[in-house]
């Protein structure tokens, strides 16, 4: 998977949808000296697993140390995106439990991952300029490594099927093909 990979070791610019698996084989299986990319990988599972619990399916916009060459990145940073119809029928208590997911330094220490939340609207919808502001400010924020040089964001559509598949990859031990 080298060639995903600029002269800095991160991804290269652009926004590039994988599957899961193909996250896990490229930052977990295929980094094989690091010390820290399992046990992060679990807990974003971990994390995804806690938020199908409320939605069924997510958009995620990953970045950070983890999406690079780095060896022993200390986290995932990483923007969910849900729509704003998924949130609308869910009861107070499911809310709140989702709410949790996305608490900075909490989540971070609980799970690995350093992970915001966007709400997205329909085109028709008032706030829908307010998401599209939103979601501006959140590439910004991913596009660009602590010395400002230009990395990519890896896009992954997660719903159950796809996480349960990922979990049995991780904790056999890798991509078997």
């Amino acid at each position: 998977m080298l060639e995903w990979f600029d002269a800095h070791g991160n991804v290269k610019p652009g926004i590039h949808e994988w599957s899961l698996t193909q996250f896990a084989q490229c930052f977990v299986f295929d980094q094989q000296m690091s010390s820290t990319r399992q046990e992060i990988a679990q807990g974003f599972l971990r994390l995804f697993h806690e938020i199908l619990d409320v939605t069924e399916r997510v958009e995620v916009l990953v970045g950070g140390p983890f999406a690079t060459q780095q060896i022993n990145p200390t986290e995932i940073s990483l923007v969910t995106i849900i729509p704003a119809q998924h949130l609308s029928g869910l009861t107070a208590p499911k809310r709140k439990r989702l709410a949790g997911k996305f608490n900075g330094k909490e989540t971070a220490k609980a799970y690995g991952c350093n992970s915001l939340l966007l709400v997205s609207y329909d085109p028709a919808d008032p706030a829908y300029q307010a998401y599209l502001n939103e979601q501006k400010l959140y590439y910004q924020l991913l596009m660009y490594d602590k010395k400002n040089r230009p990395q990519g964001i890896i896009k992954l559509t997660i719903d159950r099927a796809g996480l349960e598949s990922a979990f049995a990859t991780l904790y056999a031990g890798g991509i078997t093909e």
